[in-house]
């Protein structure tokens, strides 16, 4: 988000728009939401930020009661009669802790923003069925066209949007078995319910086969991806099984301590383990009994089941992303808590003031668990996360940064010496513990023990973004002298270290060891080796400020000619991305060559 305070004209904000790099479409729309928000990103107003991102979420609350609504007055057969039932799944929706995650988290707007569209694209895809049913083609060609609009900005907010007709599917193929009712109530013509088979049939088929297509595309490749991560597809898979059940088990039983913002320590699991093998015979044993109460006229649990399974199917499946998120609970969640709200609501087994004060109980309870969730985000309980969450390197860093700033150096050095015992692998928590060691004043005794510490965990430990910038920080202490024990030989040995382990191979990683190496190397008067560690960073990725910092040590060194000849190497050096990217390059390479 740092890129909008560069903004300064139009371009530059169709530049920013259309140069993020969150996912695979840049996620445009909800970049631009962001850019309106400019000056409070300036000015460190978070909460400016927060108060936007709540207001999506209360507006897509207030349009999921109205499609439940909708969706009654069309299947009452299914969802039944009650006035109750769409307040109650817009509120109990609502109200999830699990859910929280992804409107306290600034950058999830991209999660909620893409769900508003995927929900007025839910009422689109039932104004078609309307319009289609009674004969009104116009009308229903109208709503086809909302509704592709609706998919493409959910798309471009993120790439979960592309699930929208998928889910629509299910919801189309699902509840549509039984005779269908007209907005008024009323029975449909047969005809109508002829056209609407086989025009929103295949409104719904071609773009649903197309995304499973595109998955099914990549699987051939897949597994070259996971260099990245620390489990590979297959442990990826047998994990997701076990994980989409716990996702269940805390949205609707939630405890305090499963909620957090990190579970980057979830554990990986094999195929092997019992734990995988209990979940997936008992995905197996609800999808075929789901299948048979279909057969008998019940859909509910169908629909729940199905809907959650391709609400998940890009976050949760074979892509090579992080374990365990909240926030992508999002939108699959809505399936299982209609299903749920519509089973209660026509429970007869019960009576009605029981169930209603059942109901009443269990939202009390979700809403106080919200409560205790939001209000630990807002005092950043970091003690009460990284104590749930001891093996989370995020957690312990944000700990961390609490207690430097309270003066207590040796409780983080103890908490990161515990961290790295537990899993030597760490090489994030090799690092950090390695620079919080150079702040404590024992002649350099825990700084050669934290070398040691990250001499084992560099060479075949995880990848971090966090391992390459807490060296960059280590690197800084030595050269600015305030890091005893510590000399630029071993900032240089570490970065070859986390050169040689494939994980680091990255743009991003390899371009920032090379920046390092340069500035230790220039710090011990080797002008030569900085400038080859600078153009091999150039060579990994064009970036101004190697530029920059290359062009002054030809400049100090070689003089005005030498300089001017690398400015025009440099020329030739285009980055990716738009033609506005280009001409800012150019346009800093002419100030930059001014005498």
């Amino acid at each position: 988000m740092d890129g909008m305070l560069a903004v300064q004209d139009r371009m530059g904000a169709l530049a920013y728009i259309f140069s993020g790099d969150a996912g695979p479409l840049g996620r445009p729309v909800a970049l631009a939401t962001f850019l309106l928000q400019r000056g409070a990103y300036a000015a460190g107003n978070a909460d400016a930020f927060l108060w936007v991102n709540i207001g999506i979420h209360l507006l897509n609350v207030a349009l999921l009661g109205w499609l439940v609504f909708r969706l009654q007055r069309q299947w009452p057969q299914h969802l039944g009669r009650s006035e109750w039932l769409a307040p109650a799944v817009a509120f109990f929706w609502g109200v999830l802790p699990i859910l929280a995650s992804a409107s306290l988290m600034i950058v999830q707007r991209m999660t909620t923003l893409s769900a508003l569209f995927a929900l007025l694209g839910m009422h689109a895809y039932l104004w078609a069925r309307d319009n289609a049913a009674w004969g009104r083609w116009p009308g229903m060609l109208a709503a086809l066209v909302c509704l592709g609009l609706c998919t493409l900005l959910s798309a471009l907010s993120k790439e979960n949007g592309v699930l929208l007709p998928l889910l629509l599917l299910v919801l189309h193929s699902v509840l549509l078995r039984a005779p269908t009712r007209g907005a008024a109530g009323g029975a449909l013509p047969a005809d109508g319910n002829r056209r609407l088979g086989w025009v929103l049939g295949l409104a719904l088929w071609l773009p649903s086969l197309a995304v499973l297509g595109y998955v099914a595309s990549r699987l051939p490749t897949m597994a070259g991806t996971y260099w990245l991560r620390p489990f590979t597809l297959s442990e990826r898979l047998a994990s997701e099984a076990v994980i989409l059940w716990e996702y269940l088990r805390v949205a609707f039983l939630p405890r305090l301590a499963d909620l957090s913002p990190f579970h980057d320590d979830y554990p990986v699991r094999h195929f092997s383990d019992g734990v995988v093998q209990l979940a997936l015979a008992a995905w197996a044993a609800v999808l075929v009994a789901a299948a048979v109460l279909w057969r008998r006229g019940q859909p509910l649990l169908l629909f729940a089941v199905l809907w959650y399974l391709a609400g998940h199917l890009l976050e949760s499946s074979v892509f090579a992303l992080f374990l365990y998120f909240e926030h992508r609970n999002y939108v699959p969640l809505i399936g299982p808590v209609l299903a749920l709200a519509a089973w209660f609501a026509q429970w007869s087994a019960v009576p009605g003031r029981i169930r209603g004060l059942m109901a009443g109980v269990y939202g009390v309870f979700l809403a106080f668990m919200l409560w205790q969730t939001t209000s630990m985000w807002g005092s950043r309980q970091q003690l009460v996360w990284a104590r749930a969450h001891p093996d989370s390197p995020r957690a312990l860093q944000m700990l961390a940064g609490a207690y430097m700033q309270a003066g207590k150096v040796k409780d983080v050095d103890t908490m990161y010496e515990g961290a790295i015992r537990r899993n030597p692998r760490l090489t994030s928590v090799a690092m950090q513990g390695l620079r919080a060691s150079c702040y404590l004043n024992d002649e350099g005794q825990a700084t050669r023990r934290w070398l040691g510490h990250a001499r084992q965990s560099l060479p075949t430990g995880v990848h971090s973004h966090l391992t390459v910038s807490s060296l960059s920080a280590v690197a800084q202490l030595q050269m600015q002298g305030r890091c005893v024990g510590l000399a630029p030989a071993d900032v240089l040995a570490l970065a070859g270290l986390m050169q040689g382990n494939p994980v680091f191979r990255g743009v991003d990683d390899r371009q920032g060891l090379s920046a390092i190496r340069a500035n230790v190397l220039l710090s011990t008067g080797d002008v030569s080796g900085a400038m080859a560690e600078l153009r091999q960073a150039l060579k990994v990725q064009p970036d101004m400020d190697t530029i920059q910092a290359l062009y002054g040590l030809i400049m100090s060194t070689q003089g005005h000619a030498a300089a001017d000849a690398f400015l025009q190497e440099a020329r030739a050096i285009q980055p990716t991305g738009s033609a506005y990217a280009r001409q800012q390059w150019q346009h800093k390479l002419d100030v930059l060559g001014k005498p």
